[in-house]
């Protein structure tokens, strides 16, 4: 069973844009998704593999290519790429009144990192399933392999650049001492011991906080 219990400095970023009209709420229970699956202003996003999606998913859910999202945000320069971010959230059908809620297949890493990154893109109403598509197909819920067609909507992008730090504000931060620098990989990566990156550790002076122990 996987229940969003906390996401704290997951993935690409985590973003607070106040909303212009009512804000959505950060998580949905699969009740209250389920007496709004045909809502008009809704746009529901499986973030799982292509595969999965076509052998089944909620009703009305848009595939999102989250890892294609994560390609482009490694880049040099790639998270502030304007053009490309508005080409890639346009085919999404996303408005400025449309809320969007995003669910994917396992603990709901591709999730948060999609909801960071929309909210830094400027995407004010999104929010995440509590809980992912195994769980929903497991408590009998409504599923299927129909593709809705969405029609793509021009996507102006406001970047909220406040929710991210430079290097220079990063180096800035640790010598004042002013701010709490978190590490949310595994244990492994922040010790060193594995490297998904040129080199292995940490940035000095951060906590370690793994992600995966804030979901259950």
């Amino acid at each position: 069973m996987t229940r969003i219990v906390a996401i704290v400095a997951i993935g690409i970023v985590l973003a607070g844009v106040p909303a212009r009209g009512e804000p959505s709420a950060l998580l949905v229970s699969f009740d209250a998704l389920q007496e709004r699956l045909d809502a008009p202003d809704l746009r529901l996003l499986d973030a799982r593999p292509r595969d999965d999606y076509e052998k089944g998913h909620i009703p009305g859910a848009v595939w999102v290519d989250a890892k294609a999202a994560q390609a482009i945000a490694a880049r040099p320069g790639g998270l502030t790429d304007r053009a490309v971010w508005e080409a890639w959230v346009a085919p999404l059908g996303i408005g400025p009144k449309t809320e969007v809620l995003i669910y994917d297949g396992s603990r709901q890493l591709d999730s948060a990192r999609l909801w960071g990154l929309l909210r830094s893109l400027g995407v004010e109403r999104v929010g995440l399933l509590d809980g992912n598509f195994p769980l929903w197909r497991q408590e009998h819920r409504p599923v299927s392999t129909e593709v809705p067609s969405v029609a793509p909507r021009p996507f102006e992008v406001r970047f909220s650049t406040r929710r991210y730090a430079a290097r220079g504000d990063v180096l800035a931060a640790i010598r004042a001492g002013q701010a709490r620098i978190i590490d949310a990989r595994s244990e492994a990566e922040y010790t060193g011991e594995k490297k998904s990156s040129k080199r292995g550790g940490h940035i000095p002076s951060a906590c370690h906080l793994e992600w995966s122990d804030l979901v259950d």
